[in-house]
């Protein structure tokens, strides 16, 4: 997935968008969301999760290192040093 279209998914994702982004299966991402490991909400018995939340996760979590590859840009409200650190 490119940043385009990243750019293009709505704030709230799904299990499967999720999936995409970080380059997971859907199943995984779901088992994240119940064990509590990926932040998420359930709406009408699906998962949601914040784009924004994935993108950082991307970046910061070890096992999403493989997905690191898709240039991100800044993240939103961090300061430059921030970002620097993170790599971005």
């Amino acid at each position: 997935m490119n940043q385009k279209s990243i750019d293009a998914l709505p704030e709230l994702i799904d299990a499967e968008q999720t999936a995409e982004v970080v380059g997971l299966t859907a199943e995984e991402v779901r088992d994240l969301c119940e064990a509590g490991s990926l932040p998420a909400v359930k709406l009408g018995g699906e998962w949601r999760i914040r784009k924004a939340l994935t993108l950082r996760l991307i970046r910061n979590d070890p096992r999403f290192r493989f997905a690191r590859q898709i240039d991100l840009g800044p993240i939103e409200g961090r300061d430059d040093a921030d970002n620097r650190r993170n790599g971005v």
